[in-house]
């Protein structure tokens, strides 16, 4: 086993990245992303503890093969969350595209990236709602305030589906199953909610 940078890290979320050779952990705790190269048998090692561009590095995911997309929940505190977009996935010292970009919401926490990485979308626990980020071909993020869509009681997992014409997300506070429709320019159309799903349902997965 390997050890993050601290034995109190909060790690969020754990991922590989595109192409199987890092694998990458968000700290909330230690505001750190913790990376280390994967061999061909699958074993971690070489740890590089990466200092967050934004604080409470929260959830992430991956963009154009080549940037890695992370929520910053701040501590949750009002309005004041925010996404950074890096680079260098595959040497492990990732670095901010163009910095911490807000988004006026509170408590960021998962992210959904669009089939193309053109578009990504962050579920906002403390704002109950869900807001969208263009991603230019240069890994450069820019938040775009008139698309943001408004979800359940605490938003958590978000995905997009596996033919990029959907988003769903899970909605904690009142065990909902959020379903959107995107649009051509990265907005969401909210077409309904699946209820009373699990109490303790947390992830979701789309093919």
């Amino acid at each position: 086993y390997q050890k993050l940078s601290s034995t109190n890290a909060g790690p969020a979320e754990i991922a590989f990245n595109p192409d199987g050779t890092a694998l990458f952990i968000t700290e909330k705790a230690t505001n750190k992303i913790t990376a280390f190269a994967v061999n061909g048998n699958g074993v971690a090692y070489n740890k590089v503890v990466n200092t967050s561009t934004g604080n409470t590095p929260f959830g992430f995911d991956f963009a154009r093969d080549r940037y890695m997309i992370v929520t910053n929940a701040d501590g949750g505190n009002a309005n004041t969350s925010s996404c950074t977009s890096y680079k260098g996935l595959n040497s492990l010292y990732i670095s901010p595209v163009n910095g911490k970009v807000a988004n006026g919401q509170t408590a960021v926490c998962w992210v959904a990236i669009a089939k193309y990485g053109r578009f990504a979308y962050t579920a906002n626990t403390g704002s109950n709602n869900i807001t969208s980020y263009f991603i230019d071909a240069f890994g450069n993020i820019y938040f775009i305030p008139w698309f943001t869509a408004a979800a359940g009681q605490k938003p958590a997992d978000i995905i997009v589906s596996g033919d990029n014409r959907f988003v769903y997300n899970i909605n904690g506070g009142n065990h909902t199953l959020g379903e959107y429709r995107r649009g051509f320019l990265g907005e969401l159309h909210n077409i309904g909610y699946i209820s009373s799903i699990p109490n303790f349902a947390a992830g979701l997965v789309a093919y």
